[in-house]
């Protein structure tokens, strides 16, 4: 199997192909609005999470499908204590 060890955590990564120039305002938004951890890469972007997983969001010139309703569930809190009481506080502001 290619890749590194997903420990058990399903899939290591999810990679999301996007328009160029879109990258560093998807991480903004997931910086600002959901307090993550963000790598800012040369045309793309890495959501990091707390589990060593991460979304990538990748900068492409091809082709782009249309939105086909598939979603992520992404867990907001701190895992070690299960507090999920700081969870969107910057939204609400």
């Amino acid at each position: 199997q290619p890749g590194g060890k997903s420990f058990g955590l399903g899939m290591p990564y999810v990679e999301y192909r996007c328009k160029p120039g879109t990258s560093a305002g998807i991480g903004r938004f997931y910086s600002y609005y959901l307090g993550a951890a963000v790598e800012d890469l040369c045309g793309a972007c890495r959501v990091l999470m707390q589990t060593g997983q991460f979304l990538l969001f990748r900068e492409v010139e091809t082709f782009i499908p249309e939105y086909d309703n598939h979603h992520v569930a992404i867990y907001i809190g701190k895992i070690e204590t299960g507090d999920m009481s700081e969870s969107f506080t910057t939204a609400y502001e």
